[in-house]
């Protein structure tokens, strides 16, 4: 029903009521004063007429008498008849009787005639009340027509006063909501007057703009970075997309840009994380100035930001703008009042010549930038230059990882590790080997870091992952004595938001109780953010498993944090065990690293042990464990369970369900 009908059908029960109103209690009283009103006027008369008569009946001139009767019935047709008596009450008119009427219809009138109050006869007069009803009954149905037409015309007049005032802007307001709902801010409002539907309109106008400052917001922090204001990841590869359908139909190449601050750690470690953040604004703003406006510039996170190149009209033009770009930062920023010397590295990707896709051009940028700061930083690399340097089998290999998980060409080769204290093997560390299909295997150094930089590294870490836990579960099913396994976390996999959820599953699977399981992670990665890293150790160190940190001495090494982070082991680089005993400082670190450790709490592992007199010196020294070729290389779980037979890994009936 719509407002018009529910407006009407009001309108209409008010105007019935009234109607009912005024037949039942209006007309009544409207005939009753009417009656009053004519018995008062009927008596009137009566008293005149009788003041008419007086003298005629004194000097009984009844001829007279009849006379003046006569015409004042003549003239007061509503008198059915009058009835003259004399003193004794004798009639005296008329001399026959006229016929009865129904009562209901006649009162009749009683005047004595007097002469200085003697009574000298007395009058009747019968008076017929239909005129009177007849005429109330006339004024109540023109009333009531009077009322109706009124009622009719006041309809009339409602429909385009309701349409205007109620109508039209009711239905504006909900034309609004309906653009709103979906976005849309751009409706027309009608205007706001001082009555109440202006008022209705001034609270939507105001929840409009409310709403509209809210849905900004919200469209700025999913779409832009906060800091910089600069586009996110999110926006960035929808304009990317965009962009590669724009190059494609006009049929002109597109520039693609990964650039990354070089040793951006280090200012965040020396000046803190305010003056990084403040280092990445004034970067996002010197882009600002240097891109062209139909460039995109986004930050994707940290110190990494991406340039999408437009409208060039040759492929030397993404060249260009990466040189500029390098060299725009040979300046220094001012930052917090101070100036500040930054380089950057910069990998360059082109559609269509090096990709197709938007996340195919992500990872060449990415992987060409890698390159660049491989090389020193300072500098910009392109992807088809980074291609050519590593020759068609490097492109080869890179599209065989992409497939090499599902066909089963990776494979697990086990490295024990022994304890000095006991001179036995009691972990042993999972390496991966991968060995494409009718293909000599491929080394780790050149597999590896492909991996990390396509991504692909935390699927095939995961995968790892498990048969490290299925090699513990395969030792206790054969009533062994319980051994450990170690798997290296990559940066990625350290950084996946499900990392916890994946190694909870890996052990779930297999039955593996967790203290079976050490993780390694190398020193740079956990100092990469060392808040966040404590976080995610302290959730890996619930869990029950066993921590090391890798590669210890080699990145950028701070003892505040070392304190705090919940390791068990620290692993000395193989840099540093090289030269033992001869060079002295590889003695001095070596030995300062393992009074750290004790110092600590922390078992220390020194890797990379291929000779007794480096075995003797690290045993001295109080070493705690050490893996190297001097026991065993790497070699497969067959292998590696022979080996641990054969040198003293005598079976305990121990089962671990």
């Amino acid at each position: 029903m719509g407002i018009r009908a529910k407006l009407l059908i009001p309108l209409l029960v008010l105007a019935t009521l009234f109607m009912v109103g005024l037949q039942q209690l209006l007309l009544p009283r409207l005939l009753t004063a009417q009656l009053e009103q004519h018995l008062v006027n009927e008596r009137a008369r009566a008293e005149i007429l009788g003041t008419a008569l007086v003298h005629p009946l004194r000097a009984a001139d009844l001829a007279q008498v009849y006379s003046i009767l006569d015409s004042v019935l003549k003239n007061h047709p509503h008198w059915q008849k009058v009835v003259l008596l004399d003193v004794n009450g004798e009639r005296i008119y008329p001399f026959v009787d006229l016929p009865e009427e129904p009562e209901e219809y006649l009162v009749e009138i009683r005047h004595v005639i007097s002469f200085f109050n003697d009574p000298v006869g007395s009058i009747l007069i019968t008076t017929d009340l239909r005129p009177i009803k007849s005429q109330v009954a006339r004024y109540s149905r023109e009333g009531l027509i009077l009322v109706l037409v009124l009622l009719g015309f006041a309809v009339l007049i409602s429909f385009p006063l309701q349409t205007r005032l109620i109508t039209t802007p009711l239905r504006s307001l909900a034309n609004a909501a309906e653009k709103m709902a979906t976005g849309r801010f751009d409706s027309i409002l009608p205007h706001a007057g001082r009555d109440e539907m202006g008022v209705l309109v001034k609270s939507f106008e105001a929840m409009r703009e409310q709403i509209r400052h809210s849905h900004d917001r919200l469209h700025q922090l999913a779409h832009y970075d906060s800091l910089t204001g600069l586009p996110n990841r999110a926006m960035f590869l929808d304009r990317l997309e965009h962009a590669i359908a724009r190059a494609h139909r006009n049929g002109q190449p597109l520039g693609l840009l990964f650039l990354d601050v070089d040793n951006f750690k280090a200012v965040n470690d020396t000046l803190g994380h305010s003056a990084g953040d403040a280092l990445v604004a004034a970067i996002a703003e010197r882009l600002r100035v240097l891109m062209r406006e139909d460039d995109t510039i986004a930050r994707l996170g940290g110190d990494e930001f991406m340039i999408i190149v437009e409208t060039m009209n040759r492929m030397e033009d993404v060249t260009i703008t990466a040189q500029r770009t390098v060299e725009a930062f040979s300046t220094p920023l001012r930052v917090a009042g101070d100036e500040m010397s930054i380089t950057v590295s910069v990998g360059v990707t082109t559609y269509p010549e090096d990709a197709a896709t938007a996340s195919m051009l992500v990872q060449n940028a990415d992987i060409a930038m890698y390159r660049a700061k491989a090389c020193g930083g300072g500098a910009y690399r392109l992807f088809a230059e980074e291609a050519i340097s590593r020759g068609n089998s490097g492109l080869e290999m890179r599209s065989l990882l992409y497939y090499a998980l599902e066909q089963d060409e990776y494979f697990v080769e086990f490295q024990p590790r022994i304890d000095l204290a006991t001179g036995k093997a009691n972990c042993v560390e999972a390496l991966i080997r991968w060995r494409p299909a009718g293909k000599a295997p491929v080394g780790p150094a050149e597999f590896i870091p492909l991996l990390e930089q396509t991504g692909l590294i935390v699927e095939v870490g995961a995968w790892v992952l498990r048969q490290g836990c299925r090699f513990v579960r395969d030792q206790l099913d054969d009533g062994r004595r319980p051994i450990s396994v170690s798997v290296n976390l990559s940066a990625r996999q350290f950084r996946d938001p499900k990392l916890i959820d994946k190694i909870q599953a890996a052990l779930t699977e297999f039955n593996v109780p967790p203290n079976f399981l050490e993780l390694e992670l190398t020193e740079s990665v956990v100092m990469e953010n060392t808040a966040a890293a404590i976080e995610i150790l302290d959730a890996l160190h619930g869990l029950g498993v066993r921590l090391s940190i890798d590669d210890f001495g080699t990145g950028y090494s701070s003892l505040s944090y070392l304190k705090r982070f919940p390791v068990d082991y620290i692993k000395i680089d193989r840099s540093f065990i090289r030269d033992l005993p001869d060079d002295q400082e590889d003695v001095a670190i070596v030995r300062a690293i393992i009074s750290l450790s004790r110092s600590l709490g922390i078992n220390t592992l020194a890797e990379g042990v291929e000779n007794e007199q480096q075995l003797r010196f690290l045993t001295i020294n109080g070493c705690h464990e050490v893996q190297g070729y001097l026991f065993s290389r790497p070699i497969s779980q067959a292998e590696v369970v022979a080996w641990l037979t054969e040198n003293d890994y005598i079976s305990s009936g121990v089962r671990a369900s």
